[in-house]
């Protein structure tokens, strides 16, 4: 018989984020694999037009919703229990942890409740442009999905409890199930229930994902229970930060949501190319979450915890190194390609030429978002585990007006491109005012450190750029009909002339900065991660 705490450590075995990067790294590339499989199904099924329109408004409020819920309990939830296992030992974390869970799944399945009654009065307000019975599709739809509030909160919980214990794989090889239960609703139930098929494979594989991290919390049931205790000061202090927060989570939230709106006053299809558009644009602030953010989010937590400004700062200035170097690059190149990218990707089926180029377009404007997503986010947790959730949610009230007197001010020349130049141009006005925030909280980033590292970065992904764009004319006109490997051919070789040009010029301009970045990254992953 194991005794409960070498249990423990076997099941809660740390690990160090290099061992985390590569092995949440590929999960998330596999994840990210499955989640294009699931757009290029749906763009061929529905392409851009009305029951996607329906499909994607429908879903973004529930999804966006329980998405924030899950951000709202990591960056409530993470610093106070780390606190408390660091500070009060493991039985005072775990009885911490119960107290929370307890409450907080009651008040969720409240909200669920709650939202699946005023779902037609929120359909009233976000579809504007729909007609009577696409909103009334929409919205029944919507109320479909709804109960992956309540499995997307109990997945947080978990996911929580795992990070702060250094454990990373469990949640991350769980969030593959949600792709995967829509490509079984697109495949088996799209034809004989339309998008409602899609809608309940999405629900289900939101179920499947809520079940698998509890597999590890089996021999801690004792532990982890419900337990009702409004007085607990670790919930009170969890409490306490939930309102700055969920206000900063629901101002992203309309952030989306504003774009969308918009769309649907702009036509049919509108809404599926925004969105279209916006899934490729995500793809690698999605990979910089899962294999750098979200491990390191506890790191910053301890780091502010126990007072290490300096490490913080160091840490700051690695991340910002390798997310230029690495990320700059790409979304440059996707820019450039953004053409052959979204035929590869979409253009089959439903989905025309015209809903490429429509899409390609929208691409132009909002794939520098790429770099300045993740850029913007790292201050973000800065600030919630500092406990400055108040000055965020001031923030945040400020963005969605500032995103929304943007992108209408940019739809009056560009369209439906105007959205999204709107949308990035907030992401670089969050970088610059967060960023001096955040300098006056914890002193001087050193920042002004990469100047030399910005201007070597920017002549090699010129470079580049050029190379790509000589080499996307130069192979225009050599097209072969009814060849349908050409494009990919084509694509791949164009990323490799730019990749090599990029990697010669970054050799030749002698980029060190990187490399002693990577250095500093290592130092930080030979003990195990806070």
């Amino acid at each position: 018989m194991v005794p409960p705490r070498e249990q423990e450590e076997q099941i809660f075995k740390k690990q160090t984020i290099r061992q985390a990067s590569f092995i949440l790294g590929g999960i998330a590339l596999l994840r990210l694999i499955l989640r294009f499989f699931v757009v290029v199904l749906i763009a061929r099924r529905f392409g851009v037009g009305r029951e996607a329109d329906i499909y994607f408004l429908a879903q973004t409020i529930p999804v966006a919703m329980a998405a924030s819920n899950r951000q709202v309990i990591n960056y409530a939830f993470v610093p106070v229990y780390t606190e408390y296992n660091i500070e009060r030992g493991e039985e005072e974390g775990w009885k911490m942890a119960s107290v929370t869970i307890s409450h907080s799944m009651m008040t969720v399945l409240a909200f669920t409740v709650l939202y699946f009654l005023l779902a037609p009065l929120v359909f009233e307000l976000v579809a504007p442009g729909f007609s009577p019975g696409d909103r009334y599709s929409a919205t029944q739809l919507s109320r479909l999905i709804s109960p992956i509030l309540i499995s997307f909160a109990l997945f947080a919980f978990c996911e929580g409890i795992l990070y702060s214990r250094h454990h990373y794989t469990t949640t991350s090889f769980a969030t593959l199930c949600v792709s995967l239960g829509t490509l079984i609703g697109i495949v088996f139930l799209a034809d004989s229930m339309g998008i409602f098929g899609v809608g309940l494979g999405l629900l289900g594989g939101h179920i499947v994902q809520a079940v698998i991290p509890l597999i590890p919390f089996r021999h801690y049931r004792k532990r982890l229970s419900m337990i009702l205790d409004w007085g607990h000061g670790g919930f009170r202090k969890f409490y306490v930060q939930i309102p700055n927060i969920l206000w900063m989570q629901l101002c992203i939230i309309a952030v989306i949501v504003t774009d969308l709106t918009l769309a649907t006053t702009l036509g049919p299809g509108k809404v599926s190319a925004l969105q279209y558009c916006f899934t490729i644009a995500g793809m690698v602030p999605l990979i910089v979450q899962a294999t750098l953010l979200g491990p390191l989010y506890p790191r910053i937590s301890e780091r502010i915890v126990h007072k290490e400004f300096e490490e913080l700062k160091v840490l700051i200035r690695v991340f910002f190194r390798v997310v230029m170097f690495v990320v700059v690059p790409v979304a440059v190149g996707v820019m450039i390609l953004r053409i052959p990218i979204v035929t590869l990707l979409l253009q089959r089926g439903s989905f025309t030429r015209e809903a490429t180029e429509l899409t390609a377009r929208i691409l132009l404007f909002s794939a520098p978002s790429m770099v300045l997503v993740p850029l913007s986010s790292i201050f973000f947790l800065v600030f919630l585990a500092n406990n400055r959730s108040g000055l965020l949610a001031r923030l945040s009230a400020i963005f969605i007006i500032s995103n929304l007197l943007l992108c209408l001010c940019f739809m009056q020349f560009l369209g439906l491109a105007g959205i999204a130049l709107g949308t990035t141009l907030l992401y670089l006005g969050q970088i610059f005012v967060c960023g001096y925030l955040v300098k006056k909280e914890i002193g001087n980033l050193g920042v002004s450190a990469l100047t030399g590292l910005t201007a070597k970065i920017s002549v090699a992904t010129l470079i580049a750029a050029f190379c790509l764009w000589a080499g996307l004319h130069f192979s225009a006109g050599m097209v072969i009909a009814n060849d349908s490997f050409f494009p990919l051919v084509r694509l791949s070789l164009l990323g490799l002339i730019g990749g090599l040009a990029y990697s010669l010029t970054c050799y030749v301009l002698r980029v060190e900065e990187i490399g002693k970045g990577l250095d500093q990254l290592r130092d930080y992953s030979k003990g195990v991660v806070g």
